[in-house]
């Protein structure tokens, strides 16, 4: 019996041991890929005053609560138009799904910020897109853009910089936290879906180098 037991305690050590390492791996990885995204460089702007002019602002989707756009989705473009108010911008455009992949974003997105004051003309719309990583892609292959302001949270901007200016486009950032986080937003979008999210962007970027 006491050999059952020795044996037993071995074979849970060593489970323990390889459930470590894999904690430990991955850990690594996270961490390094959070480093490389958060100092990638880039200025983000919290005050509309202070922030530089810029020909076009580009603004991200944050999802839709049915055909209600989310807190943080809001206030992106509750930004956006301040900006363009400023005079810091001369066009937005409007940067997520068009209900391709799950909700339309863009079209809310321009509704509002005409509702708002911003004349139809001067607002453009870029769908079909499922990520940030696309957005980004799409802005400077698509679009042909080469200097714009991101319009963001700060905790997603970080990503957006990264994306932006290693695909070659001059991008700033003007953070729109305007709104205290809820529960969810503070731990889900801006922690754990970050986090991960970051690492799954490093390596789309650096597979390219290749």
């Amino acid at each position: 019996m006491f050999d059952n037991f020795l044996q037993k305690n071995k074979i849970i050590k060593s489970v323990l041991v390889v459930l470590l390492g894999i904690y430990l791996f991955f850990s690594i990885i996270i961490g390094a890929a959070n480093l490389v995204v958060y100092f990638s460089g880039g200025k983000i702007y919290n005050k509309v005053s202070e922030t530089e002019s810029r020909p076009v602002a580009l603004v991200f989707g944050g999802g839709m609560n049915g055909e209600i756009m989310t807190n943080l989705q809001t206030d992106r473009v509750i930004r956006a138009i301040e900006l363009y108010e400023n005079g810091k911008v001369k066009k937005l455009i409007m940067t997520g799904d068009d209900g391709t992949y799950r909700d339309n974003e863009v079209d809310a997105m321009k509704q509002y910020a005409i509702d708002n004051g911003v004349p139809a003309e001067d607002i453009s719309v870029d769908g079909k897109n499922s990520d940030t990583y696309s957005s980004c892609y799409r802005a400077k292959n698509v679009l042909g853009l080469d200097k714009v302001i991101a319009v963001s949270q700060r905790f997603h901007l970080r990503r957006i910089l990264y994306f932006c200016n290693s695909m070659g486009i001059d991008t700033i950032g003007v953070s729109s936290d305007l709104h205290r986080p809820t529960f969810k937003e503070r731990i889900w979008n801006s922690s754990l879906r970050e986090m991960l999210a970051r690492v799954k962007g490093v390596w789309r970027i650096e597979m390219q180098k290749l």
